[in-house]
């Protein structure tokens, strides 16, 4: 588990200022707060999408009970680890409980629900989505075609000031992943057929 912050002070702030500002929708309409990625620094935004894509994911009741803890894994960026630890402790009091673990890339992924892999190829993608064989665990990337090649559930890109993301809910649903409609709403949805998508 991540332990005491080992980053600056504004980045703290910054973290706190995201979820003040409300990290979902708060209204018909709004655009979110964390869409915008002039809101905070890149590292510290795509924190804030991780630990909402763990606040509206469901897993089945053999991989995460109720009241259970959910492991939030971050393999290949310690930056983004710290930041997602800072959002943890900072977290809002109806937030369920989260922990964060910061692993290799060619590491054990045994216990995670949520697995954030950075700095990786395509090739590094794909063996670490294999590694998990088929377990129930919410696999997210800024790796370029990650939702849609490698075998990965949501996929995060940066457009012009806006960060967006890709889900593949096929996957999602092979791996008994729910993710609330509120989420799916928001992205950019894989279809049954390959390399088709809406928005």
């Amino acid at each position: 588990m991540i332990g005491a912050p080992q980053h600056p002070r504004h980045v703290t702030v910054g973290v706190r200022r995201l979820l003040a500002a409300g990290l979902w929708l708060a209204g018909a309409g709004a655009t979110p707060a964390w869409l915008c990625a002039q809101a905070a620094p890149v590292t510290e935004l795509k924190a804030a999408f991780v630990y909402n894509f763990a606040r509206f994911a469901e897993w089945p009741p053999d991989a995460l009970g109720s009241g259970a803890t959910v492991v939030a894994c971050v393999a290949g960026d310690d930056r983004l680890a710290e930041a997602l630890g800072a959002i943890v402790r900072s977290r809002s009091a109806d937030a369920g409980p989260m922990t964060v673990r910061r692993l290799d890339l060619d590491g054990q992924f045994e216990g995670c629900h949520l697995l954030y892999l950075g700095n990786l190829d395509i090739k590094q993608a794909v063996s670490a989505v294999d590694t998990l064989s088929g377990l129930p665990v919410l696999t997210v990337s800024d790796l370029h075609g990650f939702a849609t090649t490698a075998g990965g559930v949501i996929e995060l890109l940066q457009e012009n000031d806006k960060m967006r993301f890709v889900i593949n809910t096929r996957t999602a649903d092979r791996l008994r992943v729910g993710l609330s409609s509120r989420l799916l709403s928001l992205a950019t949805i894989v279809k049954e057929e390959a390399g088709a998508t809406q928005p």
